[in-house]
């Protein structure tokens, strides 16, 4: 629920919430050419989750001029989170962890005039590991959660015909939760911490009215996410223990460095049609900076045609087909990497492949 109260120049919001989540997780034989004994839907594993969240917050917002607007709001949220039993593997379950998060957020936006605007904001937020965080962990100690610093500064500009916005920002991390390039037995990503990590870029969105009927609109974000040292674990199968490889200041895996967007848009009366196309920047599988292990760059290019004939009786309705990766371009968008030492170090690479060109019809309507 929330509380609103507003005077003259300052305008104030309360609230809060609280949700209790309760789960089993369970696995069931449900087939097997030799079940022996076993009985009729045997369960082989099952353990139970309990989550508490709690949160407060109040926002304000202050009009100090015609010009100046300064905003804030801080959020107390308390997370209970726990876990017995055991899992898939018949591995014992037994985690409990209760997190108190103080997440803070204040700024500042001026107005030069009607269509120019500046803006900055400091902010500090906390997140919990998840479930999975827990179950998959392979060390001694439990994963903790993130803590981030968020600053960031932009421009906006608003035309009769015309929108721009940059913004810069520089994310700095403590005990970030980052992907290790490898997957978990039913496909999930293994996640861990990291001491020190940053994200930093800027950002462009951009749209334009060229003509009457033809519209664009666009993004572009540079950015630098990277890690101030990763300990990367391989598994030596000759001597039976594990073995760590340190990299130092390295990009963060699945963090393009470089992705745009562009879109074309040409509407008549009921019948529009976009030409979308997207580049995104080369992709490290893991944390160490081997371009071995990594997705290259693409750029795919989608259509979609839009019809919204008026018909009696029916307030809307619209009829779509899209036709994505129209010039057939071979990339894989997403994938995972597993090293280990056998002799020498060994890496395994896998990637998804994406469609050729392929298509979507969809039908909506409301009366």
């Amino acid at each position: 629920g929330s509380l609103s109260y507003s005077v003259k120049k300052l305008k104030v919001i309360a609230g809060g919430g609280w949700n209790v989540y309760r789960g089993r997780h369970f696995g069931k034989v449900i087939w097997a050419e030799f079940a022996d004994n076993l009985p009729y839907d045997y369960r082989y594993y099952l353990s139970h989750s309990y989550k508490r969240d709690a949160n407060a917050y109040i926002k304000g917002e202050f009009t100090a001029s015609k010009k100046l607007n300064i905003f804030g709001d801080v959020q107390i949220r308390s997370v209970k989170y726990s876990g017995n039993a055991t899992d898939q593997d018949n591995v014992i379950i037994d985690f409990g962890k209760t997190y108190l998060f103080f997440n803070p957020k204040g700024g500042v936006s001026y107005s030069v005039n009607s269509k120019n605007i500046l803006y900055g904001s400091l902010s500090i937020a906390n997140r919990e590991p998840v479930r999975g965080d827990f179950v998959d962990n392979k060390l001694s100690s439990l994963p903790k959660p993130e803590h981030l610093t968020d600053i960031e500064i932009g421009y906006k500009f608003r035309g009769r015909a015309m929108f721009f916005n940059a913004n810069a920002y520089l994310m700095s991390y403590k005990d970030q939760l980052v992907v290790t390039g490898e997957l978990n037995d039913v496909g999930s990503s293994i996640r861990r911490n990291v001491n020190k990590s940053y994200r930093a870029g800027i950002e462009f969105i951009a749209s334009a009215e060229i003509l009457k009927n033809l519209r664009w609109d666009g993004n572009l974000t540079f950015s630098d996410n990277r890690i101030k040292q990763f300990d990367e674990v391989l598994f030596n199968y000759d001597s039976g223990r594990s073995e760590i490889n340190i990299y130092k200041n390295v990009q963060i895996a699945f963090s393009p460095g470089v992705i745009a967007y562009s879109g074309f848009t040409y509407s008549v009366r009921s019948f529009g049609i976009t030409f979308m196309s997207k580049y995104v920047g080369r992709q490290y599988l893991d944390n160490t900076g081997h371009e071995s292990r990594s997705l290259p760059s693409y750029f795919v290019n989608d259509v979609r045609l839009d019809y919204t004939p008026k018909i009696f009786g029916i307030k809307k309705l619209k009829a779509t087909l899209l036709v994505n990766n129209v010039f057939s371009t071979l990339y894989s968008s997403n994938g995972y990497t597993y090293s280990y030492i056998y002799g020498k170090t060994i890496t395994e690479n896998f990637y998804y492949p994406q469609a050729k060109i392929n298509f979507l019809a969809a039908l909506s309507l409301s009366f």
